[in-house]
């Protein structure tokens, strides 16, 4: 063996050192990869988990937004109804009052009648009677 061929083999040698180095060092670097993907997985997993969890929520939300959407829907329907009827019995009672201010005026208007018919009555009774008198009759 002469030294050239000592110096191929070490080179050789080198070259598969360097090559088995390599690959552990590449081993080394997938087994690293490896475990950076399964935290970033399980962080995924979380993520998504709580990603799960808010969707929930925002249903729940949604579901609770859409009762209160029902109910102010019916308290609407509700107040449109007492205000159609309030209407009605403002209406109702503005003709009762119209109607009793007519009633008042005309029975007003019947006593002052009546009262002047009973003036009269007693002036034409007050005159009978003086009639009466002045023919002798007593009127008691």
């Amino acid at each position: 063996m002469n030294g050239q061929d000592l110096e191929e083999r070490v080179a050789n040698i080198e070259q598969k050192l360097e090559f088995v180095v390599t690959r552990d060092e590449l081993a080394e670097v997938l087994r690293s990869l490896h475990l950076r993907f399964d935290k970033m997985e399980n962080r995924f997993d979380t993520l998504e988990n709580r990603f799960d969890t808010l969707e929930n929520r925002f249903d729940t939300l949604e579901n609770r937004f859409d009762k209160l959407e029902n109910r102010v829907d019916a308290n609407s329907v509700r107040l449109e109804s007492l205000t159609a009827q309030f209407n009605s019995f403002r209406d109702e009672q503005r003709l009762a009052n119209e109607a009793n201010g007519k009633a008042w005026e005309k029975l007003d208007g019947q006593m002052a009648l009546a009262e002047a018919d009973r003036e009269r009555l007693f002036v034409k009774l007050g005159s009978i009677e003086t009639a009466l008198e002045n023919h002798g009759i007593s009127v008691d």
